[in-house]
């Protein structure tokens, strides 16, 4: 038997359109008179015990989304998460994240274009992260979301089951925040601005770039360890 758990309450969507499959499922979907994104998540037979007593990946993207406004940095509005469970055992069976669908682009099709303006804006908005305690664990190229509005650039955040909040008025202590800078770009000039100008937004003497630097250079010599290994 099964038991199904939906936060708020929600109807099913009346148009679905798949745009990402893989190991989760994405689609655009129309519900009411709203468009909006559905995130499904994969989860193996095994996997959904872990579940029982952990909050499922939905449920951390929704709880994730209101704080992270509750902060002043932008998001995807949430509207509801979904859990389908076993009914005697709670085991997850699966699980997904509705929030509004917003047009933009994911921020590999800006960064390495070494646009100074755009880059001293996306460092303003990671130091604004980790100033206000907020560490986006999988702050890759393409979960950093952007649009222009009267010439300026926007940065929101996807991808948010994989989020860690200090209290507020505590910042991210500053080595995890050279960890968490790492993922979204490859050792290049626009990188190394991108460097130059969060430590300026953060108000922090530029002799820790090479510090940062290093913390760059070893993130990636593991990542290329991992892929050899896979190889």
């Amino acid at each position: 038997m099964i038991k199904e758990i939906s936060y708020p309450c929600i109807v099913e969507e009346t148009v679905r359109k798949l745009i990402f499959e893989g190991r989760n499922k994405l689609w655009i979907a129309d519900w009411i008179d709203l468009k909006v994104a559905v995130k499904s998540f994969g989860h193996s037979f095994l996997n959904g015990f872990e579940y029982i007593i952990r909050k499922s990946k939905a449920r951390r993207s929704f709880e994730n989304a209101i704080r992270l406004i509750e902060r002043g940095i932008h998001t995807p509005a949430p509207i509801a998460y979904r859990e389908e469970r076993s009914l005697f055992t709670n085991r997850l069976i699966s699980s997904s994240y509705i929030c509004l669908y917003e047009d933009s682009k994911p921020l590999k099709d800006f960064f390495d274009r070494a646009n100074p303006v755009f880059i001293e804006a996306f460092a303003q908005f990671v130091a604004f992260l980790h100033e206000n305690g907020v560490r986006h664990d999988d702050l890759n190229n393409t979960n950093v979301r952007v649009s222009i509005h009267k010439e300026r650039y926007l940065f929101s955040l996807i991808d948010l089951n994989r989020m860690h909040f200090y209290r507020r008025g505590h910042p991210v202590p500053l080595n995890e925040c050279f960890e968490n800078v790492t993922r979204f770009s490859c050792m290049n000039s626009s990188f190394l601005h991108f460097i130059e100008e969060y430590l300026k937004a953060r108000k922090q003497p530029l002799t820790l770039r090479e510090k940062m630097i290093k913390t760059k250079q070893k993130h990636d010599r593991n990542v290329d360890r991992k892929k050899r290994i896979k190889r």
